[in-house]
């Protein structure tokens, strides 16, 4: 009598032996459609492409279960994470880092792929097909980008041999360090040679059957065991077998990939607490300021006059916003990217009052960050001064950031026309960003040369700062959400929308200065702000006030509420 399997199979498996598990309150024919994900190895496939090169891609981190879910309804909230993912598996461009620009009409675009892969001119959208017919688009564009990049086939060779080296080791700590998804390399297998898999983002297992022989490319597949407890289960039945294989199954799942899961779990609840931590104590932060600032405070004749000295001087205020409200603001504008323009419409408006140039960008170039700390030092600057007439070119005054103060997070701008230097925090004041001043022009106290040379050498960067060349910023908290190229989903990739096509401006209730698109001449100097060379700190700095062609000037203070962008730019990296 042969050797019996200790493979005990699950209970209430589908009619392809997989798992149910995790279907709980679905309906009769979403649950019909996972069933059907699970019996399809194309599934597993498309897991092992995510997992391998998902830094290459900065692909969103899902499990198996976000997976299935979002393949049955990409069109969910919860969902649109899915969308990112297909258009980064064929429209990440190299060089972009970490920023996906996304095609204005990125249905239109992904179609050229899908008809080139398929050869078929009627080929339906990744949005207008069936669940597994949805799998098979994703399945191909994947494969086709492991066929064509160079950098994915440099990944898969050097875990290649990271893999043979443990393998001729033949130590659990080795193989744990290797990225077996890669190769599509069994986990195991069992008494009756069927193979066991396993993926990197998900504690399931796979298996394959022995290959039928009507269809020798094509072995039964299934996922027979899902959830955690399944898994668990599975492995402490292999314990009692007396095959070598089994056993041997036995140890990688409990000395592998049972405790590497586990770990992941753990983490997972811990992330989950500190982010609840974190917004509680928010809320309370909040609520304890909204309090302090209702109170009826009596203040002192000292303090009023103190008060009254301070908003003498020129200041400018910038509009806050809330932790959670950027998170809103991110989300939403997250949502209007990924939407396809057959739903949002040609001429639809990004939420919040974001004009839609401040999103694109124009031949694949990411937007730059605006300028923080020392990378502010010798830019050239037009400075709005009277924001009550921004649209005023008299408003503007030229100036040159000369030194910068860590400790106290301020600039020092020297300005040609009154040859007048002052101190302030650019973070808050709406400028227009050119190229920068040659270096050695300008010490911490003012220039080094005669102002009449700085004049004619800076002539023409002062006239590009004015056409806001590098960058236009408002001195608001719109900046700092949609500066650094619009938002992404943690420490993942950001989102930038790409159009192509002339942009029609965005009027909003204050500025109505149309756009004014980038010219690649602008480059080189745009590329310097994200750099910012190095500078020492200032010392004690005295402000000199700035001669103004009216007293009132100098004690009127200006206040920036709602004030937007005067031009979006968009500059190449």
């Amino acid at each position: 009598m042969g050797r019996k399997s200790a493979v005990v199979e699950v209970k209430n498996a589908d009619e392809y032996g997989s798992s149910v598990a995790q279907t709980h309150g679905m309906s009769k024919a979403t649950k019909k459609e996972i069933s059907e994900l699970r019996s399809e190895w194309k599934f597993y496939a498309l897991m092992t492409f995510v997992g391998a090169f998902k830094s290459t891609f900065r692909f969103p981190e899902r499990s198996c279960k976000d997976w299935e879910r979002a393949l049955c309804d990409p069109l969910a909230s919860e969902n649109e994470w899915i969308v990112e993912t297909f258009i980064r598996s064929w429209a990440m461009r190299e060089g972009n880092g970490d920023v996906l620009v996304v095609p204005h009409d990125w249905e239109a675009e992904s179609m050229k792929t899908i008809r080139r892969l398929f050869g078929e001119e009627d080929a339906h959208g990744f949005l207008d097909v069936e669940t597994l017919s949805r799998l098979d688009i994703m399945h191909a564009v994947f494969e086709d980008a492991l066929e064509n990049r160079l950098d994915l086939a440099n990944v898969v060779a050097n875990s290649a041999e990271k893999l043979d080296k443990a393998r001729r080791r033949a130590k659990i700590p080795a193989l744990q360090e290797c990225d077996r998804q890669v190769h599509g390399e069994p986990a195991g297998f069992d008494l009756r040679g069927r193979a066991y898999y396993t993926v990197s983002n998900d504690v399931r297992l796979f298996r394959a059957d022995k290959t039928a022989p009507t269809d020798k490319d094509d072995p039964s597949w299934s996922t027979p065991y899902v959830s955690h407890e399944e898994v668990s289960s599975f492995a402490m039945a292999l314990k009692h077998s007396r095959d070598k294989r089994e056993l041997a199954l036995h140890e990688f799942l409990t000395k592998d990939h049972l405790p590497f899961h586990l770990e992941k779990i753990k983490d997972e609840e811990e992330r989950v607490q500190r982010i609840e931590a974190k917004r509680l104590a928010r809320e309370k932060e909040e609520a304890k300021k909204l309090a302090w600032e209702m109170m009826d405070r009596k203040r002192s004749s000292r303090l009023e006059k103190k008060q009254v000295q301070a908003e003498a001087k020129r200041e400018t205020t910038a509009t806050t916003i809330s932790a959670e409200e950027t998170e809103e603001v991110l989300s939403a504008l997250r949502t209007f990217i990924l939407s396809p323009l057959s739903s949002r419409g040609e001429n639809a408006i990004p939420p919040r009052g974001i004009p839609i140039e401040q999103l694109y960008a124009s031949g694949g170039a990411p937007a730059r960050r605006k300028p923080k700390g020392r990378q502010w030092r010798n830019l050239c600057l037009s400075v709005l001064w009277d924001t009550d007439n921004p649209e005023d070119d008299n408003s503007w005054y030229d100036a040159v950031v000369i030194d910068y103060d860590a400790a106290k997070e301020i600039m020092r701008l020297y300005y040609p026309s009154t040859e007048s230097t002052e101190v302030t925090n650019l973070d808050h004041i709406p400028c227009r960003v050119g190229p920068k001043a040659p270096n050695g022009m300008f010490s911490a106290s003012g220039p080094t040369v005669h102002t009449a040379i700085v004049n004619e050498q800076l002539a023409e960067s002062f006239e590009r700062a004015r056409r806001g060349e590098a960058g236009v910023w408002s001195g608001t908290w719109r900046d700092d959400i949609v500066g650094a190229g619009v938002p992404g989903w943690g420490a993942e990739g950001k989102l930038l929308l790409d159009i192509e096509k002339p942009v029609v401006p965005h009027i909003d209730d204050v500025d109505d200065t149309p756009v004014v698109n980038v010219d690649a001449t602008v480059a080189e100097e745009a590329n310097e702000i994200a750099n910012g060379a190095e500078s020492e700190s200032v010392g004690e700095i005295v402000q000199e006030e700035k001669v103004t062609s009216s007293a009132s000037d100098e004690t009127e203070a200006d206040t920036i509420t709602t004030f937007d962008m005067d031009e979006a730019i968009v500059i190449d990296p």
